[in-house]
């Protein structure tokens, strides 16, 4: 038996034909494709269901992107992918996401206006970068390299504000910390 041999047409569509409408265990399918496996026959079948999306019953070998189609993908990268699944019905999610790395594009926009610039300039002390990205809809990137070029990175350093015992209970004790954050540079930069 040859280990590697390849999947024809032919085979493909038995193969679906046999799960899918007759109803037939893998192990039933491998006995009626000569050269397979029960284990080959699954691996292939899930393969081929996972690759389709669960919404086609008639298994297409892989079809070239037309120029067309390639529009419609650059020009809506940034919609949400439900929505370029239903512009592109012919395409898996797997395939979209593939597509637009190889044609150089990503799925977040990654230029920051004005606006964005004094958003991050205002949340930088308060958010995360993660949470910045999130809020703005770019990659996390982005905000590192704006950070940089604006100088603004530091560190929060946690202060002790007060301490105070519990009058009630001696065992207790009231601790307030204080954040803040320290841009490199500062004199209070290096606390102990």
């Amino acid at each position: 038996m040859d280990r590697y041999k390849k999947w024809s047409q032919d085979e493909l569509d038995l193969l679906v034909k046999l799960r899918n409408e007759d109803k037939l265990t893998f192990e039933q399918i491998a006995d009626r494709l000569e050269g397979r496996t029960k284990a080959q026959v699954n691996s292939r079948y899930n393969y081929l269901i996972e690759k389709n999306n669960f919404k086609t019953k008639k298994l297409n070998p892989r079809k070239k992107w037309t120029d067309k189609e390639q529009e419609i993908l650059v020009k809506n990268r940034f919609k949400k992918l439900d929505e370029l699944l239903e512009m592109l019905p012919e395409r898996t999610p797997r395939s979209i996401k593939s597509k637009l790395v190889k044609l150089g594009y990503s799925r977040k926009e990654n230029k920051l206006d004005e606006n964005m610039k004094q958003f991050i300039r205002d949340n930088y002390m308060e958010m995360s970068q993660s949470q910045l990205a999130n809020a703005l809809g770019v990659d996390r990137g982005v905000i590192r390299r704006f950070k940089n070029k604006e100088k603004l990175n530091g560190e929060f350093v946690w202060t002790l504000e007060d301490i105070s015992s519990d009058k009630d209970n001696f065992m207790s004790i009231n601790i307030k910390m204080k954040r803040k954050f320290y841009l490199e540079g500062d004199e209070k930069y290096n606390v102990n």
